[in-house]
């Protein structure tokens, strides 16, 4: 009988605490959303990186944003700009 139950606690306690018990398996559940969401704001910023990428190509030239990143990289500025400092 004691063995009886010495293997019921401890096949109950494998089932709800040991490594493939429910609250793992709910840790790696709220883990898996956790990254889900990392992995959508990573693919979003390569999406933009791509974007910026093919717009400064040599295929494909997009004045306005080499003047931006010229200005904001380089800090140049138009003969007829006011700056303020």
């Amino acid at each position: 009988m004691l063995t009886l139950v010495t293997l019921c606690s401890y096949f109950t306690y494998s089932a709800v605490a040991g490594n493939h018990g429910l609250l793992n398996r709910s840790h790696l559940e709220l883990q898996e959303i956790r990254l889900i969401k990392d992995h959508k704001i990573v693919q979003e910023k390569v999406l933009q990186l791509e974007n910026k990428t093919r717009r400064l190509s040599n295929d494909y030239l997009d004045l306005e944003l080499l003047d931006q990143q010229v200005r904001s990289i380089l800090g140049f500025a138009r003969p007829t700009d006011i700056i303020f400092r």
